[in-house]
């Protein structure tokens, strides 16, 4: 736990430059060898704890600050570990780097990605203070979590390109050009009248295969979901402002957002501009058994590539 917090107060400390107005304009390909890393920071599913609790996001065990006494968290500590045991045997940093690794090569992000991973976010600050690392870098954050009143399970992918530079005093300084979240979100739906811990025992329900195939297809999603924001079709239709208006739809439910694609389970939504951009899928599901659920849907392969400068994020 200790180290955890060690980890976040880490990169606090660490001399971000204040954000640009808007997202700088990558190339496409991003860079022919462009350098990646993949930096993983969990071990086991986290979850997720509303702001007024204390803290915005906490691992199982490591729940911090007010947060480890809020009644909500607390009631839930015993759900949550009986979720998390059933994961426990999931190697999710392995499934996601294994995807990773086979879709960042691409006309949109890099032709030859050089991979690097840090097996935790103290490794990657440690390596940017020694200045070990590229100048321009693509940080890649995965991570899956589960919502503290058990309405929605999600995955999902933060990526940056920063560039780093150690000053004349030899203290590192990082200013990011461009981030966003790619999210797929699972949420349980409602029935009438049900509490969180009858929520709880329906997560509880599917078992440990059926968690793990919806952890799968969370992975294959934010993974195509970075794949396509790169490609010609998904940079073009990334500069396009969204309205605050702009719903999607799925099977009667409304979602904010652009549509940008939908089948009979799931929808991708944008939302936001400039830096508060990002890409949401919502795939609900009912609590039965995920076997009998549709096949997660293919995503159609991005269009190939443009001239460099062409429309991109």
């Amino acid at each position: 736990m200790i180290k955890r917090v060690l980890v976040l107060a880490a990169f606090a400390c660490l001399p971000f430059q204040s954000l640009a107005a808007k997202i700088e304009t990558l190339p496409m390909p991003i860079a022919p060898e462009l350098p990646v890393e993949i930096v993983l920071h969990q071990q086991e599913i986290g979850v997720t704890v509303p702001p007024n609790a204390g803290v915005a996001f906490g691992l199982i065990g490591a729940l911090v600050g007010s947060a480890i006494n809020n009644a909500q968290v607390a009631n839930g500590e015993k759900r949550v570990a009986e979720i998390r045991n059933l994961l426990v045997d999931y190697r999710f940093n392995e499934q996601m780097e294994k995807a990773l690794r086979a879709k960042l090569v691409n006309a949109g992000i890099s032709p030859q990605p050089v991979i690097t991973v840090r097996e935790s976010p103290w490794e990657a600050v440690a390596a940017t203070q020694a200045a070990t690392t590229a100048a321009d870098v693509f940080v890649i954050t995965p991570s899956y979590t589960l919502s503290n009143n058990f309405e929605a399970m999600s995955v999902s992918l933060n990526a940056q390109m920063v560039h780093r530079e150690i000053k004349a005093n030899g203290k590192p300084k990082v200013r990011a050009r461009f981030g966003r979240n790619y999210v797929f979100n699972i949420p349980m739906q409602k029935i009438d009248g049900s509490n969180a811990d009858e929520d709880a025992k329906r997560w509880i329900a599917l078992g440990k295969p059926g968690l793990q195939t919806l952890v799968d297809r969370g992975i294959e999603q934010v993974t195509d979901m970075l794949v396509y924001d790169f490609s010609s079709e998904g940079r073009a239709e990334s500069a396009k402002k969204v309205s605050g208006g702009e719903k999607s739809s799925l099977n009667g439910r409304s979602f904010a957002g652009r549509q940008l694609r939908a089948d009979s389970e799931s929808v991708w939504t944008r939302v936001g501009n400039n830096w508060m951009q990002s890409i949401t899928a919502y795939n609900p599901i009912s609590g039965q058994p995920v076997a009998a659920m549709p096949s997660a849907p293919a995503v159609a392969a991005p269009a190939p590539a443009a001239a460099a400068g062409q429309g991109s994020p």
